[in-house]
C-alpha cells in the first residue's frame, strides 16, 4: 500500500507540473495539507455541535495519507479516537489520543501547522478521561497540562475530576476553587 501511495503521489506531481499554470488547482502537498486543516476545524465544529455523523465521516478523509507523515499519523488518530467518544468508546478514543500524542512528539517544531496545540489537546483529552474513568495516570497527565501557559486551568479541574472519582471529595473542592480562582484571574489579565 505504501509503494501505491508514492507511485500515486508521483504521478500526481507530474501531471500538476504538465498542466499550465493557469489550469491548476493544488499540488497533491498543498490539497493534503488543506484537506488536513478540514478535518481539524471539522473535528473541533463538529464536536462542539455534537454532530456525530461529522465526526464519524472524518477519519476516512485522511486515511489513505496517513502514513506519510507523523503529523498526519497524528491527526488521523485524534480523529478515530473523536469517533470512538461519539461512539462511547472510551478506551479506543483514550488507546488513539495516546498514539496522537505519542505522533505529535515526533513532529519537529514548525514541521506541521499547529501540531503542538493538537499534541497538548490530546493531552487535556486523556487527563480528563482518565479522571473521568477513575484512573490513576489522570494526575500526571493533568502534571503535563500544569506546565503550558493557558492550560494550568484545564490540569486543574482535571485533578478536581480525579479526586472526586476516586472519592476524595475534600480535594476535589480544593481543585475546583483553585481552578476556578485561576479563570477569574486569567480572565481579568484578558480584558
Amino acid at each position: 500500500p505504501a509503494s501505491r501511495l508514492q507511485q500515486a503521489l508521483q504521478l500526481a506531481a507530474s501531471r500538476y507540473l504538465a498542466t499550465p499554470a493557469s489550469e491548476r488547482v493544488y499540488g497533491f502537498d498543498e490539497a493534503i495539507r488543506g484537506l488536513s486543516l478540514y478535518v481539524a476545524c471539522s473535528m473541533a465544529f463538529a464536536r462542539r455541535s455534537h454532530d456525530a455523523r461529522v465526526i464519524r465521516s472524518l477519519p476516512s478523509l485522511l486515511e489513505p495519507f496517513k502514513d506519510l507523515s507523523a503529523a498526519l499519523t497524528g491527526l488521523w488518530q485524534w480523529s478515530q479516537a473523536a469517533r470512538a467518544m461519539s461512539e462511547a468508546r472510551n478506551l479506543d478514543a483514550r488507546r488513539c489520543w495516546l498514539e496522537a500524542f505519542q505522533c505529535f512528539v515526533k513532529v519537529p517544531q514548525g514541521a506541521a501547522l499547529h501540531t503542538r496545540s493538537l499534541q497538548l489537546a490530546a493531552a487535556a483529552s486523556i487527563a480528563f478521561l482518565d479522571a473521568a474513568m477513575g484512573r490513576p495516570d489522570a494526575l500526571a497527565w493533568a502534571d503535563k497540562l500544569e506546565t503550558v501557559p493557558g492550560l494550568q486551568v484545564d490540569a486543574m479541574y482535571a485533578r478536581a475530576r480525579a479526586f472526586r472519582m476516586q472519592g476524595d471529595a475534600e480535594r476535589a473542592d480544593h481543585w475546583t476553587r483553585e481552578a476556578e480562582r485561576r479563570a477569574l484571574n486569567s480572565s481579568r489579565l484578558r480584558v
